[in-house]
């Protein structure tokens, strides 16, 4: 979009104020600046000054412009927030002065774009990995060079790069990563100048494959607080459970090796729910009932399919009362 400014200079001073604009957040647009005299005749060397009636509508590149040998000179607005302003300029030659005013009418950028969020393949094995798609589109704004975000919101996985930038014509991606066998859902959204939240979500089935991920359930047991006793009495143990398990056993260990609190989950209870994370409490007692003694613990996780130890996790826990 291209805006026209007209500052004639006479020896008596010419007011023109008859131009208006519109932007949108976001948009660049250059102001052509063209000084002559009563005549017709181009003016060098006139200085042009910018004030605006208030800040934060639009930005300019500079405050002073001077014209050339043509008489021309330009100047380059961004549209920062929604709202109206009058630009005045005032135009200096030798002894002459004039001025001008250009108004400029800035809508808002969340009005104007939208963004879609598609998989490469809505359904891949656990094994696999999944290119992410977005698409943000504008009918009056510059759609290259946004930075579009990626997040899992639902389900286990990741995404890589979780931010990036769209295309000439408005296209980002980043690639899905699935931790287990789960229905993932996965956002896309971008912000605009008022830091508004313009999102999609798309889904993707992950379906057991042979391979368990074994890297994810290497490093997926969480005990807090640790130790327990500070201002709670109980605490949560957090572990991730691969696919096609038959039982998952929590027991807790004393230093000398002893069994003080044993749990076995059979496969689709609460805390054995295959390809997913799961959650159980401990009220710091043994299985009679009593409060264990403050000290150092360990905390045992094995995973069995079938009859078979398929995983054991390991870490050492603290209780204080």
């Amino acid at each position: 979009m291209i805006s026209f400014l007209l500052v004639m200079l006479t020896v008596v001073p010419v007011l023109d104020i008859n131009y208006g604009d519109t932007l949108t957040q976001g948009e660049v647009d250059t102001i052509y600046i063209r000084a002559t005299d009563s005549q017709g005749i181009a003016l060098q060397n006139v200085e042009v000054t910018f004030h605006m009636s208030q800040a934060g509508i639009v930005t300019l590149a500079d405050s002073v412009v001077f014209t050339d040998t043509s008489g021309s000179a330009e100047n380059v607005m961004q549209a920062r927030s929604p709202g109206n302003v009058d630009i005045y300029v005032r135009g200096v030659h030798e002894v002459d002065t004039t001025y001008d005013t250009l108004t400029v009418f800035v809508l808002d950028s969340s009005l104007h774009f939208y963004i879609s969020v598609y998989p490469g393949k809505d359904r891949i094995y656990s094994n696999e990995q999944d290119t992410v798609y977005a698409h943000l589109s504008s009918p009056d704004s510059l759609v290259a060079g946004r930075t579009i975000y990626f997040d899992v919101i639902k389900g286990s996985g990741s995404v890589f790069p979780q931010s990036t930038n769209t295309d000439i014509n408005g296209y980002a991606q980043t690639v899905f990563s699935p931790y287990v066998g789960d229905t993932v859902f996965v956002e896309g959204y971008f912000l605009d100048y008022n830091n508004r939240k313009i999102a999609d979500t798309t889904r993707i089935i992950v379906l057991p494959s042979e391979v368990d991920t074994q890297r994810a359930f290497s490093d997926s047991l969480f005990f807090y607080p640790s130790p327990i006793g500070h201002g709670t009495d109980h605490a949560s143990i957090e572990y991730l459970v691969p696919n096609n398990i038959s039982m998952v056993e929590v027991r807790i260990l004393d230093p000398f090796g002893n069994t003080v609190y044993l749990k076995k989950i059979n496969s689709g209870e609460s805390g054995a729910i295959a390809g997913s994370w799961n959650r159980i409490e401990w009220d710091g007692k043994n299985n009679h009932g009593k409060k264990v003694a403050s000290g150092m613990y360990i905390l045992v996780v094995r995973i069995y399919r079938n009859t078979a130890l398929l995983h054991e996790l390991i870490k050492r826990v603290g209780v204080e009362w």
